[in-house]
Order: structure tokens, then C-alpha cells, then sequence
């Protein structure tokens, strides 16, 4: 990456304020947003683009508990906003490990961020994650797509390229819940696109889906796109995304096998064909139990190893594969269904002849 004279004057600000014994708040807020890590690594080789302030800003909105592990941490601006949230308008103290394996970074970091713990080490390495502990959650920003590391990934549950599904799992073996910044690509939704929120699982987050088991949802509403051109050296299409809940207590182990749920109520009998004679308390309690169902099952996006003795040679190509809920949702064959969790609703993305189509939305209560 090519910097301009007044970039390369920012950076050399830069330089100067981490070679002072000390640094106020607002200069080290300086140094996350001007200092570029291409003027010294191979930003294209390590696939390093670290967010924007604005866009971490809001990012740390997302993140809650008293300890958090910041993994692929750069030089870790994610979990500083928050801590200094937290002590400055909260007032109560957090504990912060960052995991980073370019010793540049993590020299940097440590003048801008000394209150964390810093590690210098591989987020693959299989023996370092277990020696961290648990934390309330976690968080990363971690590099896209197929990265090359001295340390094997086969202890993991997710079989594919994508070095950041494979954060997307390891996190789930430090914190319960996690959030991230992560490629659409990696997703079942968009939305920061100019059309808003959509459902849109592609197969290389329905292949992490099936051998994980582990749910991807979107934030509170942050658009990533506002932020686009604030990259450094890139502009990612990326949204933020967090598991709310992930299946294992104790993944410092191997994770157990997920046995899928045996349904014993079609869909029909569950969500209630005739839901104008039910009273908004019985469909409630319905669609209470129908979330029940899905969180035990780990799987409330793509609801594919449910009934099996309910598919007929009509629903084999499809991947939601229950006849009862095509019929109640009234939809044709050859098209794609994928169910989400919203706020009360169902959303279907219908994926037919490869192409998507605008969400259909059926209000349960």
C-alpha cells in the first residue's frame, strides 16, 4: 500500500507519541486512527486491515461482561473503547486479554493498551486456547478468508478454509457469547447494504452452520457501510455479527457431538394453521416453544435435520425439508427457505433458480 505525504506525516506523528514515556487518551485515540500497519508489515500478506474508530466505536456497544478476550487483537482497539467505556461511564473494572501473533502489533499495542493482558501467540494453537481460561466474551476483528499458519486447525469442528469461521468456533471455546466483524460472505444476512436487512445464507456459512452447529446473527443495527471508506489499504464489505449463546459450557475440552432434536409436533401443530381462532397468549406460547425447540437444538437459522420422517421426494433439494411448513407457509416447490429468529418473526429468504428474492415475512403473534 502506497501512503500519501500527509498519511505518512500522520504516521510519523504517530511514532512519536508511542516513543513517549506516556500518552493521554486523546493521543492514543490518535495513534489507533492514524497509525497504518503497512508502513512497516505486508498488510496484503497478513491480511491485517484494522477497523475504523467510528466503525469500533460502535462495534464495543455490542460487547457486556467484566472480562473479554480480544482474539486476532492487531493492536487492540476493539476491547480499549470498551474498557474505557466501562471504567470512565460505568465505572467498574475489566479484565482484558489480547491474543495477537505479530509482535509489532503487540508492542504497539501494549503503549496504547497496558491495562490488558497481552499474549503473543496463534488463535490456532489448540494448547494456548485452553490455557486462557473463560471469559464473559469474546470478541475479534479477525482476518478473511484463507490464511496460511504454522499451527493445524483439525481440533476443530469446522472443516473449511475460512480462517475467520474458525475464530467464529475457537471464541466459542473461551466465552459464551461473542461478537465479531466479519465478511457477508460468512453470513446468513446482510445489512448494511442499501436495502436493509435480508436473510441470505450462502454455502459457505450453511457448510460452518452444519459442522459447527453455531448460530450467526446480525448486531443491533450497525451499518458497516457508512464506514467503507475509512479502511486502511482496503474497503471489506463486513458486517457485525454475535452469537448470542453458544452450545458448549466448557469447550476448553472437545466439544461433544450435537444430537439433533427428535420433533414430535409437525409444524402446522406447532406454529397453528388456524392461529385467527388462537388468542395472542396461545400463539406466544406456541412460538415460545418453537425457540425452546431451536435453542436446544442449536440451530434456529436452518432448521434442516428436523422430521425426518416427515421429507417426501418433493422437499429433497430443499433445505429446510418440512412439507408441513411449506404447506402452512403456502409456498411452491423449488425454492429455498431459511428460517430466522427477529423479533417475533419468520423471514424467509427464497433462493429460486439461484436467485434471491425479497424477504417474505409471516407474523406469528
Amino acid at each position: 500500500m502506497k501512503l500519501s505525504k500527509q498519511q505518512i506525516k500522520q504516521h510519523q506523528k504517530c511514532v512519536d507519541l508511542l516513543n513517549q514515556e506516556e500518552m493521554t487518551y486523546d493521543e492514543k485515540l490518535f495513534v489507533y486512527e492514524n497509525w497504518y500497519p503497512a508502513y512497516d508489515n505486508q498488510i496484503g500478506t497478513i491480511a491485517s486491515f484494522f477497523t475504523p474508530v467510528g466503525l469500533a466505536r460502535d462495534f464495543q456497544l455490542m460487547v457486556g461482561g467484566k472480562s473479554v478476550v480480544d482474539l486476532c487483537a492487531g493492536i487492540g482497539m476493539l476491547s480499549f473503547l470498551y474498557y474505557h467505556r466501562m471504567i470512565t461511564w460505568e465505572e467498574t473494572e475489566v479484565r482484558v486479554v489480547c491474543v495477537e501473533r505479530n509482535y509489532g502489533f503487540i508492542e504497539v499495542g501494549k503503549k496504547l493498551f497496558p491495562e490488558a493482558e497481552w499474549i503473543h501467540g496463534d488463535v490456532l494453537d489448540e494448547e494456548l486456547i485452553k490455557s486462557l481460561g473463560r471469559f464473559d466474551m469474546a470478541v475479534s476483528n479477525p482476518p478473511f478468508g484463507n490464511i496460511k499458519s504454522d499451527r493445524s486447525s483439525k481440533w476443530l469442528k469446522y472443516k473449511g478454509n475460512d480462517f475467520d469461521l474458525k475464530v467464529v468456533e475457537i471464541a466459542g471455546y473461551l466465552a459464551p457469547m461473542a461478537a465479531f466483524i466479519l465478511p457477508q460472505g460468512s453470513l446468513p444476512f446482510t445489512l448494511s447494504d442499501p436495502g436493509g436487512y435480508r436473510n441470505r445464507s450462502t454455502e459457505k456459512y450453511l457448510k460452518f452452520n452444519r459442522e459447527t452447529g453455531i448460530v450467526l446473527g446480525p448486531s443491533m443495527g450497525i451499518d458497516c457501510d457508512f464506514y467503507k471508506g475509512d479502511w486502511k489499504g482496503a474497503a471489506p464489505t463486513v458486517e457485525v455479527a454475535e452469537v448470542e449463546s453458544y452450545l458448549v459450557d466448557d469447550m476448553t475440552v472437545d466439544p461433544p457431538e450435537i444430537e439433533p432434536v427428535k420433533r414430535e409436533t409437525s409444524w402446522a401443530e406447532l406454529l397453528g394453521v388456524n392461529r385467527e381462532a388462537m388468542s395472542d397468549k396461545e400463539r406466544r406460547a406456541r412460538w415460545e416453544e418453537w425457540k425452546a425447540m431451536a435453542r436446544k437444538a442449536g440451530d434456529s437459522e436452518v432448521v434442516d435435520y428436523w422430521a425426518k420422517d416427515n421429507i417426501d421426494e418433493s422437499c429433497a433439494g430443499c433445505v429446510h425439508r418440512d412439507k408441513d411448513w411449506c404447506k402452512l407457509a403456502e409456498l411452491p416447490c423449488n425454492i429455498n427457505p431459511v428460517l430466522t429468529l427477529q423479533s417475533g418473526m419468520i423471514g424467509m429468504a427464497c433462493m429460486g433458480a439461484g436467485k434471491q428474492t425479497a424477504p417474505i415475512q409471516q407474523t406469528l403473534f
